[in-house]
């Protein structure tokens, strides 16, 4: 039998792994594409793209491989290509192929923590008309741990303006509530403006 199918390749068959007759690939690379770094524990799944290619670069997506979760204590792999982050630390993640050559790459994630508690900073108690604070926020985790880099939302309501930094900007006199919001949670503070 494998006489036969070496004869059969030899004499201008294709191979018969390949779909639609192709000429047989050797795999030259293997690797997961993805668009981003770092997950977010509790936030959507994040997708992971395996490619293999030949050696000359060109795509052979048919070409069999699997994905594996090295690191399941900290997250799901789903179908083999959908991530869920549960608790904070750097997964692995390995691409791998043993078919006629064995190839493999490992991705590393950094599965960050959610925020868990938001303080604005400084509170003051008064601010002047004319002038300008800028407020910023203290972001911690679950277990107090300083968290930084993630987005906040600031708003007001009364006589000021306050940016999307969190500068605050008085124009009359009146009762000021300004609020800060990472992650779904919140915090506010009161100004009085004299």
């Amino acid at each position: 039998m494998v006489a036969l199918l070496l004869g059969v390749l030899a004499c201008g068959g294709s191979d018969p792994a390949s779909p639609g007759g192709v000429p047989p690939t050797v795999p030259g690379s293997i690797g997961i594409s993805h668009d981003q770094d770092s997950l977010i524990v509790g936030s959507p799944e994040l997708l992971l793209s395996p490619f293999i290619r030949d050696t000359a670069g060109v795509s052979i997506g048919w070409w069999p491989h699997s994905v594996h979760n090295l690191d399941p204590a900290l997250g799901t792999l789903l179908g083999g290509q959908f991530v869920i982050a549960i608790r904070p630390g750097l997964a692995r993640f390995e691409v791998r192929s043993d078919s006629l050559v064995v190839l493999a790459d490992t991705l590393v994630l950094r599965f960050l923590p959610r925020v868990g508690g938001i303080r604005i900073a400084p509170r003051p108690d008064t601010l002047l008309i004319g002038t300008a604070t800028s407020l910023d926020v203290v972001l911690r985790d679950s277990v107090g741990g300083l968290i930084t880099g993630r987005p906040v939302t600031w708003g007001g309501s009364g006589p000021a303006f306050v940016s999307e930094d969190g500068t605050v900007r008085p124009f009359a006199p009146g009762t000021l509530v300004v609020g800060a919001v990472s992650e779904g949670n919140r915090d506010t503070i009161v100004i009085q403006i004299p």
